[in-house]
């Protein structure tokens, strides 16, 4: 139900087959869909900030984003079928290479241990991370931050000491 409207939410879960489309793949430390094409966010010039895609590592570590979202109709859920999760947020990405991600799920609300969970399956896959930023509860929870630089990601989550 629409907090707002107070209309029924027609949330759309995805088949394996449709949900196909959005599945990316580790390749060489970057991030392609399945012909091959490397993930690429808009960038905005004005802002100097990428767009966000949601984002969805189910249990199986299959690695999903939806490059737009929909209020009611299309959600990180849509990527799961609304089923059990590693991992949902957004991220964004340019030429391959992950830029940012962020913990951000209303229906998810992962918790920053699984954020770390999630971001070491991702290491362990080869993603290169070393220009991501990272955001939301993560960050506040590591950096006392909203936002944390890829050197600071570096120093509190990759190499830690």
């Amino acid at each position: 139900m629409d907090p707002i409207t107070k209309r029924p939410w027609k949330v759309h879960y995805y088949s394996m087959a449709e949900k196909a489309k959005f599945e990316l793949f580790p390749q060489k430390g970057l991030l392609v869909h399945r012909d091959g094409k490397k993930a690429d966010s808009p960038f905005d010039a004005e802002s100097l900030s990428f767009e966000n895609a949601l984002l969805v590592i189910d249990k199986d570590l299959r690695i999903f984003i939806l490059p737009f979202e929909e209020r009611g109709r299309y959600h990180h859920s849509s990527l799961s079928a609304g089923q059990d999760i590693l991992f949902a947020g957004t991220a964004a990405f340019s030429q391959g290479i992950l830029r940012e991600l962020s913990d951000q799920s209303g229906h998810y609300r992962p918790s920053p241990q699984q954020t770390l969970l999630a971001i070491k399956e991702l290491q362990k896959m080869g993603v290169d991370m070393r220009m991501m930023k990272l955001s939301g509860h993560i960050a506040k929870h590591l950096g006392n931050s909203y936002s944390l630089t890829p050197k600071e990601v570096q120093q509190l989550v990759l190499d830690p000491h």
